[in-house]
């Protein structure tokens, strides 16, 4: 991994032809999901082992000896050292507004609990009024001091003003209380991410089954993934990636667009994220994400040719 991630996007966009750039794409978005494993791993672990001392703690002071322990979640433990997070769809090309309502119409074609899901697109505008609200957010991964400090009290409180922030940054179309798959904007700059506010609006939501994600690159949607599906402080339930895909703009293949990255999550209580719980359930390459073979077969076992090449040309470019 050599220069920025915008510089790395960049030389992966000039690469020729196209079905050498959908390999190196897909390589980019699978070594992200892999990152994104390990972090979640990491993340939710010290989490549950520092809230395991404090109730050890405090189960000594009591002499309670019938505490019940924190685990972590199964859909996470399902996956295995070292593997992608979810599995890794084959590279596109097209319009990705469009992509990302095609995977949200074929998420919603699935019922919850016998009623029926609603796809609703989020704008810019939406985002930036639910970055702009003053409720505390205690980001990912803070120290656990800190977390431990505010009170369930507290917690509800800021769960409650995320919630209304969502509400009320949903567009002027009636949904009701029907459950949502909501679709992310494209982003406007190869920097953009969810931030922690928008990351806790959506978790906060009781009505949003999944969320359509599309982050400006493989980098950004490690960042924004972990935000979704980690360890909150405040108690919301994480989304469960379960697909993940690289789709370069319309018009991409010939004019060297950047590819932005597409993660759909879901709840673990809905749609695919069900099996996800359980290891068998993950019917893909647990080395590169693709469903096609398993990871003994895997063809890019071993290390990533295209990622390599990619680094010598970047460090020969000097960029």
């Amino acid at each position: 991994r050599t220069g920025s991630p915008a510089q790395q996007a960049a030389f992966r966009a000039s690469v020729e032809p196209w079905s050498e750039r959908r390999e190196m794409e897909r390589c980019a978005v699978a070594s992200a999901m892999r990152r994104v494993g390990r972090i979640l791993r990491e993340n939710c672990a010290r989490i549950v082992n520092e809230k395991n001392s404090n109730k050890d703690a405090s189960n000594r002071k009591t002499n309670n000896t019938h505490g019940t322990e924190e685990e972590l979640p199964k859909w996470l433990t399902a996956i295995a050292r070292g593997a992608v997070a979810c599995a890794v769809l084959n590279s596109s090309s097209g319009d990705v507004a469009l992509c990302a309502r095609e995977t949200a119409a074929a998420c919603a074609s699935v019922t919850y609990q016998n009623e029926k899901v609603t796809v609703v697109e989020l704008t810019y505008t939406a985002l930036r009024e639910m970055r702009g609200k003053e409720f505390e957010v205690l980001q990912n991964g803070d120290d656990n001091a800190h977390a431990e400090a505010t009170t369930d009290t507290e917690k509800e409180r800021i769960n409650s003003e995320a919630r209304a922030a969502f509400d009320k940054a949903l567009p002027s179309e009636e949904v009701g209380h029907d459950h949502l798959v909501a679709v992310l904007p494209v982003p406007q700059k190869s920097t953009s991410g969810l931030g922690h506010r928008v990351s806790l609006a959506l978790r906060a939501s009781p009505n949003v089954r999944a969320v359509v994600l599309v982050s400006s690159g493989p980098d950004t949607a490690v960042r924004d993934v972990v935000a979704l599906a980690g360890a909150c402080a405040h108690g919301t339930p994480p989304f469960v990636p379960v697909a993940t895909t690289a789709v370069a703009p319309d018009g991409g293949e010939e004019n060297k667009k950047p590819a932005v990255t597409l993660t759909l999550l879901e709840r673990g209580d809905f749609g695919t994220a069900v099996g996800l719980a359980y290891s068998h359930g993950r019917v893909y390459c647990w080395q590169c994400g693709d469903d096609g073979h398993g990871k003994r077969q895997c063809p890019r076992r071993g290390g990533d040719e295209s990622v390599g090449e990619l680094t010598h040309a970047v460090t020969a470019m000097a960029v």
